[in-house]
């Protein structure tokens, strides 16, 4: 299933800190990470694309940056696949 994920800094450490947290980092092993984008603005600090099956590698992945960054886990469906589900309606 995709899913994609809004990280937002909290502020509590240094960016650099977090930034060689992140380098050193590795996803679970049954998480895919289809892209990452790191964003320049002050609400939304990192957005990943990500596609697993198991809830519980969801957990393991939040959990190790829920001290840094609130979290929000959104499914989703690609765009291609929304414009089908679109279509269908429509006929």
């Amino acid at each position: 299933m995709l899913f994609v994920t809004r990280f937002k800094n909290r502020g509590r450490r240094p960016l650099a800190e977090v930034t060689a947290d992140r380098l050193s980092w590795s996803p679970p092993e049954n998480v895919k990470i289809l892209s990452e984008y790191w964003c320049s603005n002050t609400d939304v600090a990192v957005i990943v694309v990500f596609e697993t099956d198991s809830p519980e590698a969801i957990n393991a992945m939040t959990r190790v940056w829920a001290d840094d960054f609130e979290i929000e886990v959104s499914p989703a469906i690609t765009g291609e696949h929304g414009m089908e589900l679109a279509r269908q309606r429509t006929d």
